[in-house]
């Protein structure tokens, strides 16, 4: 969105970006509000992941899980969002990791380690959605070092 950055731009250049509120207002200007909220949520989540190094930790503990895990030993991964899942996925299946969007492989083993148990992620149930509406978007996937 185009739309977004431009106005946060303009709110930085100004000297009225110096809190979260700020950058909450600087796209609650630009947004519909019928879409406000999960346009912050990305928006947030996007920040938050680029500020932890979230996609590069994963991929780390992905190829530690080798030294970690014995011929048989299962990995369980919960993602939250579709970036992480794609690694997870891709990783478990064909044990390779891209480096971006375009598959650029950045690491591909000679073999296949792991064997995936079922095919689809485990989704939380509707019981769990009830209780815990955050869970919607977690996805489970497990494997077997072979």
């Amino acid at each position: 969105h185009k739309k977004i950055a431009k106005n946060i731009v303009k709110y930085a250049d100004e000297g009225k970006m110096n809190t979260t509120f700020d950058l909450k207002e600087s796209i609650k200007e630009v947004i519909n509000p019928k879409y406000l909220n999960k346009i912050l949520s990305r928006v947030f989540q996007a920040i938050r992941i680029v500020c932890n190094d979230e996609i590069n930790t994963l991929k780390k503990a992905l190829l530690n899980s080798f030294e970690y895990l014995n011929e048989g030993g299962r990995i369980a991964v919960i993602t939250f969002h579709s970036i992480e899942d794609r690694i997870v996925k891709h990783f478990l299946k064909d044990t390779v990791i891209y480096k971006n969007s375009s598959y650029e492989i950045e690491y591909k083993a000679n073999e296949k380690q792991f064997r995936a148990i079922g095919k689809k992620p485990i989704r939380p149930l509707e019981s769990e959605l009830k209780n815990n509406s955050r869970s919607r978007s977690a996805k489970l996937r497990i494997a077997i070092k072979i």
